[in-house]
């Protein structure tokens, strides 16, 4: 199959390549050796390998260990092999020493094993081996693609992609390779421009953004084609003011321009025009990959009950966030944005939140004053950070009014900041981002997430929590999180059950409490739906009701609706029954928190809990009482924690917030205005990083 490739008129290098079952011998054209770090994206996809590799010849050797024998080695059929594509004078690419002092002792051909180039594009021939060497296509293994590109490494890093680089598969490869190819064009095509035609405008490195840079140029060189395209209506002063230089530069000289000029100009004008689109969907699919990959490998701890998502149809909002040692760049749901009282809750679990946000890039900044400096601002890495992802017409959403005002003034990018939605955004993200930015996980304080979310201390009061904020725990988040997230669900499928059956029975059930409503709904006109929601029997009078439905109800819901109505019924038996959990354990936490609070009073006075005098630092039952028998009180009454006295949790499933939002001590949290003492607990960072 290899007998008429001609090569003559290729310029490139020669690659000799062990096979699962022998060798082969390749042609990479010299432009895939041009950046270095960027090799293995030549050899992403075998669509894409087809521009860069050429398979020159093959041969099956029975024996490839013999290859690298001294004395015996490289054998007749490599030899062969070599000698038909493989001049005296060129330099041949093998994989290891022992091919090299082999070939070269025998054959007397140059060879070179060692170096960055070579290791990748060794990888990449292998990625790509079984498009090109169909009789191998069967043999190749997982094992034998490793040890990864280190490109591909560097470039997981570089786009906050947190897969091990040993479980990347082909299809994650073809994909990201696609998006680090339309990056190196969008940062190629700008110089190329510039290389080619900056002597006609004169205008240099002063347009940092590529785009920009394009459109002056075209609108300088080339306006009648770009008249109607009206990019000086977007221009903002600054740029305005670098077109009028560009135009005044080129009057000087003259227009010598042809027409395959002009034909460049525009096809890299359009390009990076239509790119950028693209290419955040791109970083999407990459990023939604990453996500249902990491989602696959932690055990799932929660029960699903979250609502199915169509990722082809979600919108985002660009956050940039500080982090300790740098800045990262997030798209964040559309959605997360709509409800503020809600915003806190999305970031409780992990896998919830890699379904909401995505990290798309970091920074590590040195001096991060700087970023804030009017004068400096915001330094040359945050600029390029935000400008790789920001534009004049995608708003940032930022942390504070000094990254704003510097931002805007010097990059031209709109930001959103100081309000309640923001706050608790960046709240959020600073809970989740060690997952994310794995870079910043030892170099993370409690501090750090300081000041807590407004929302979630004023949904504790609501739900009388009895935690002051020093004893609120990673643990007392995330569960106090799963249960508000429930409560959202709970509402939302009532709702959906209102709907599907008013229609039915608006007249004769009438119930503001979700879950009674359901248990009606089931028992009037799905009375065969078994399943125990976990409700107190319905009052009498209810079955009398049933004479009054509608003659031809009962057969619209079997014909339509019945189906719909049990899958209602059973998400919200399954809602009710997990929350009831997850309540319940929040409450024994709350009382474990209560016994080392009162522990910590105990040693404080120096006696015991039943008055005697104690010995300092010891407790009489070590803080080892049962967590449902702690006795606190509270408004006044001595009750059971987590007990069926507490009416937290009442009717079984529906959480009885606080009257009017007060608490029971009308607001004040435990310990306010008293000294705060150290205790052992878990700290509010971060649970266990993915």
């Amino acid at each position: 199959m290899f007998e008429s490739v001609y090569t003559e008129h290729l310029k490139g290098r020669k690659v000799l390549l062990e096979t699962p079952t022998g060798f082969a011998v390749f042609l990479v054209k010299d432009f895939a050796f041009e950046q270095d770090k960027n090799i293995w994206v030549h050899f992403s996809d075998p669509e894409c390998a087809i521009q860069a590799l050429v398979a020159l010849g093959f041969k099956k050797v029975d024996n490839k260990s013999a290859a690298r024998n001294g004395d015996a080695g490289p054998g007749k059929d490599l030899v062969q092999l070599i000698m038909k594509f493989c001049r005296t004078g060129e330099t041949l690419i093998v994989q290891d020493k022992e091919l090299k002092a082999s070939i070269e002792k025998k054959i007397g051909i140059t060879c070179r094993c060692d170096g960055y180039d070579v290791g990748e594009v060794i990888w990449g021939i292998k990625n790509v081996l079984h498009a090109f060497i169909r009789e191998e296509e069967r043999n190749i293994t997982q094992e034998y693609c490793l040890p990864v590109s280190k490109g591909l490494q560097e470039a997981l890093q570089y786009y906050v992609v947190n897969i091990p680089p040993r479980m990347v598969d082909k299809t994650f490869i073809t994909k990201f390779g696609f998006l680090c190819y339309l990056d190196m064009n969008l940062e190629g095509f700008p110089k190329e421009l510039s290389r080619s035609f900056d002597e006609y405008v004169g205008i240099g490195d002063t347009i940092k953004d590529g785009l920009d840079y394009a459109k002056v140029l075209a609108m300088v060189l080339v306006p009648d084609l770009v008249e109607e395209r009206g990019f000086s209506e977007t221009f903002s002063h600054d740029l305005e003011s670098k077109l009028h230089q560009a135009k005044l530069f080129q009057a000087n000289r003259k227009d010598d321009l042809t027409m395959h000029d002009l034909e460049k100009i525009m096809g890299y004008l359009d390009y990076l025009l239509y790119v950028p689109q693209l290419r955040d969907k791109i970083i999407m699919d990459v990023k939604l990959m990453e996500a249902t990959l990491l989602r696959s490998l932690k055990a799932v701890q929660r029960v699903d009950v979250s609502e199915p998502v169509d990722f082809n149809k979600m919108e985002f909002r660009r956050v940039l966030l500080e982090t300790p040692s740098g800045f990262a760049i997030f798209n964040v749901r559309e959605d997360v944005f709509r409800n503020p009282k809600d915003i806190w809750t999305y970031f409780t679990d992990i896998l919830d939140a890699r379904k909401l946000v995505f990290a798309i890039g970091f920074v590590s900044v040195d001096e991060k004053s700087v970023t804030r400096n009017s004068h400096d601002g915001p330094g040359d890495k945050l600029e390029q950070l935000i400008l790789r992802f920001c534009n004049a017409k995608r708003e940032l959403v930022v942390q504070d009014t000094q990254l704003k005002a510097v931002i805007e003034s010097k990059l031209d990018v709109k930001c959103w900041t100081g309000d309640q939605v923001v706050e608790e955004v960046i709240w959020g993200l600073k809970y989740v981002m060690p997952h994310f930015i794995l870079e910043e996980r030892n170099k993370i304080t409690d501090n750090y997430f300081l000041p807590l979310s407004k929302q979630l201390l004023e949904d504790l009061e609501t739900y009388r929590i009895n935690v002051s904020t020093s004893e609120i725990t990673a643990d007392i988040i995330d569960l106090f999180g799963y249960v508000k997230i429930l409560d959202i669900i709970l509402k939302k499928t009532s709702k959906a059950l209102h709907t599907k059956c008013d229609c039915y029975v608006s007249d004769i059930i009438v119930s503001e409490d979700d879950v009674t409503y359901a248990s009606m709904i089931a028992k009037v006109l799905v009375p065969e739906f078994k399943e125990e929601i976990g409700l107190p029997e319905i009052a009498g009078g209810l079955g009398s009701k049933l004479m009054d439905l509608p003659k031809d109800a009962r057969k619209a819901i079997a014909n339509c609706d019945k189906q719909e109505i049990l899958e209602y019924l059973k998400r919200l038996s399954d809602i009710c029954k997990e929350k009831k959990c997850a309540f319940e354990k929040l409450l024994e936490i709350e009382a474990q928190v209560g016994v080392a609070r009162m522990a910590v009073g105990n040693e404080a006075v120096g006696k015991d809990d039943e008055g005697k005098t104690n010995i300092k630092g010891s407790n009489k039952d070590g803080g080892s009482r049962k967590k449902r028998e702690t006795e606190v009180t509270n408004k006044g009454k001595t009750e059971t924690m987590g007990s069926s006295k507490d009416d937290r949790f009442a009717n079984n499933g529906e959480t009885k917030p606080m009257e009017n939002g007060r608490s029971a001590n009308k607001g004040k949290r435990v310990n306010e205005g008293k000294t705060k003492t150290n205790i052992a607990r878990k700290s509010v960072v971060h649970p266990k990083i993915v």
